[in-house]
């Protein structure tokens, strides 16, 4: 299948919100997933213009209640055959974005302060997925010792692996 054909037909097979919750009760053990109301997914632009008059574009972006705030989960789906060494450096320049523009947009205040964002990377690559899933982990080992430590960044993304999933089912089905 062209690699266009495959991106937009997991693209909209995750533009349905039961498909997302589903997505994240199979896939994502944490539990701050039980404490999401799936009953409020809204599916918001993943669309951003940068102050240098970039475009940028996330594949979707999910808003849905979590405790008393409210949450934003981006989904960043990757279609590619190769592992994307920068993946990490991606996710926080999207989370940046998307936080800029609810500060342009005025959907976020000073006093509440900036919702939580869960990236997750839905690879579908050959070979597993071996990129640091921690922007910290990209950084010089010079640079994370001594008093520069506690300037530097840390963003987690959360990866799926569909490859290293089906080879798991397969290895759980025939008892390996």
């Amino acid at each position: 299948m062209p690699k266009n054909t495959y991106d937009a037909g997991y693209k909209a097979f995750f533009r349905d919100p039961e498909m997302v919750a589903s997505l994240l009760r199979e896939f994502v053990h944490n539990d701050f997933i039980r404490d999401l109301d799936f009953s409020t997914f809204e599916r918001c632009s993943g669309d951003y213009v940068s102050d240098d008059l970039r475009e940028r574009f996330n594949d979707l972006v999910w808003r849905v209640r979590w405790k008393n705030t409210v949450a934003y989960v981006v989904i960043l789906l990757e279609f590619q055959s190769t592992v994307d060494p920068w993946m990490a450096v991606r996710i926080q320049s999207y989370t940046a974005l998307l936080w800029q523009d609810l500060i342009k947009t005025g959907a976020v205040n000073a006093r509440d302060g900036l919702p939580p964002v869960f990236p997750i990377v839905l690879y579908t690559g050959q070979r597993p997925w071996t990129s640091a899933v921690d922007i910290f982990d990209l950084l010089a080992p010079e640079a994370k010792r001594g008093q520069l430590l506690a300037y530097l960044p840390h963003q987690r993304y959360f990866i799926i692996d569909e490859k290293g999933m089906q080879e798991n089912v397969l290895h759980q089905c025939s008892g390996l």
